[in-house]
């Protein structure tokens, strides 16, 4: 029988270690275990909010491959010519027999994934086609917002509108009227100014002659801007007024951003606004709380799919031939080489190959399967210190790889979406 004077004084001395102020207690609670305890916790926040915000942008922004079947459905039958129809569809090697083999492959970064490999016919309003550059645009945006606030500079966030119009091509004269009035008034500053401009459109397909509100959002950064720089810009807007076209001065919104820890989710909800506009295909599936009935985005008219949707489909983007929906500053770059780490201008991609001979198997799946890939990588591949987890990420695209090039049947690859990781 154990001595119970043991036994107490065994008690009494764990109670001393993990309770004396003094004692070695204080000096395990406050190493190792509480370090470690700490970092679990914080892991765990920033996967929250990671995830947290991979739900908002999907649900505000971003279009999930779900809907892009429907548009890419919608577009291989509606679409004014041929190359759009059938973009995407065929490798490049089996067009032209006298290449050299040109691999398909799948690529996967934070902001969009694509396919390269395949004839495109380079429409910036092709749903597959637009997304082969939105990730580098995104990111470059993204880092531009990012090195001006290393820099002290001042940012802001501009939406400048014009009453809707009928004719999509007079509101396109309209806006780049406007827009080059005020980049003059950029080039006769004292200050440097960049920015980088998206076009912006929705649609009301019961009223005709409101028919198209075409619109501008843009991020302008600027060394030092005037107090008065956000009146200067609504002001040279609306000076381009006509008795036709007048643009309200309230509607022309200028937002300073002081990027706080506070304005870090704003500044990355309206990046996210961008980057989707860098797809070149509108600003995404909107939340329907957030528009009228009124009102439809490019990609609501393609999945709704009605014979007075084909025609104002076909109508726009007869009207937006040759427009440039997304536009830079060419003294941008300038503002990324001021980055203290030039490394991190760099945008992280994954590619995963795609053998010929295994192409029509995965064709009806490639959107999913991207879509998954994504999702793993960037949602779930992270440290505890917050950086890509590059073991895991080498497991999910392995074993992708792996299923493709050895699957039987179809159903193998179909499964590939369903694949769970720890």
């Amino acid at each position: 029988m154990p001595n119970s004077k043991n036994i107490g004084a065994a008690k009494a001395l764990g109670n001393i270690c993990l309770s004396d102020s003094e004692g070695h207690g204080a000096i395990f609670q406050t190493s190792e275990y509480i370090k470690a305890m700490a970092a679990i916790h914080e892991n765990l926040f920033h996967r929250k909010q990671r995830f947290f915000q991979y739900l908002n942008r999907y649900e505000e922004e971003a279009t999930t491959a779900s809907h892009l079947k429907k548009m890419m459905g919608f577009q291989r039958q509606h679409a004014p010519n041929k190359t759009m129809r059938t973009c995407n569809t065929i490798p490049i090697s089996c067009i032209r027999k006298d290449a050299e083999i040109i691999p398909v492959t799948m690529r996967v970064n934070e902001y969009a994934f694509s396919m390269s490999g395949l004839n495109r016919c380079k429409n910036p309003y092709c749903n597959l086609c637009s997304r082969s550059r939105a990730g580098e645009r995104a990111h470059k945006i993204r880092r531009g917002i990012e090195v001006a606030s290393d820099n002290g500079f001042d940012v802001f966030f501009v939406s400048l509108t014009i009453p809707r119009q009928q004719d999509i091509k007079t509101a396109r004269e309209e806006i780049s009227r406007r827009w080059k009035a005020l980049s003059n008034v950029f080039q006769q500053m004292e200050q440097t100014v960049y920015y980088t401009r998206a076009l912006d459109v929705t649609f009301n397909k019961y009223v005709k002659s409101q028919r198209y509100h075409l619109h501008v959002h843009a991020v302008v950064i600027v060394e030092n801007a005037p107090k008065t720089f956000a009146q200067t810009i609504q002001t040279t807007w609306t000076a381009q007024n006509t008795a036709t076209c007048r643009a309200l001065a309230k509607l022309q919104d200028v937002e300073r951003v002081t990027l706080t820890h506070d304005s870090i989710g704003k500044v990355s909800k309206y990046v996210a606004k961008m980057a989707g506009l860098a797809l070149e295909i509108s600003n995404g599936t909107m939340k329907s709380t957030t528009k009228s009935k009124w009102t439809d985005t490019l990609q609501d008219l393609m999945i709704d799919d009605t014979p007075i949707t084909r025609a104002i489909y076909k109508e726009y983007l007869e009207g937006m031939r040759r427009a440039r929906t997304l536009q830079t500053s060419k003294n941008w770059n300038d503002l990324l080489k001021l980055a203290e780490d030039e490394e991190e201008n760099e945008l992280e991609q994954f590619e995963i190959d795609i053998p010929l001979h295994r192409w029509l198997s995965v064709k009806p799946h490639w959107l999913d399967i991207a879509e998954k890939v994504q999702f793993e990588i960037f949602q779930n591949s992270y440290t505890a210190a917050g950086e890509l987890d590059y073991i895991r990420i080498d497991k999910i695209l392995n074993d992708v790889q792996t299923i493709i090039n050895n699957a039987v049947d179809d159903v193998e690859i179909s499964l590939i979406p369903y694949l769970t990781y720890d």
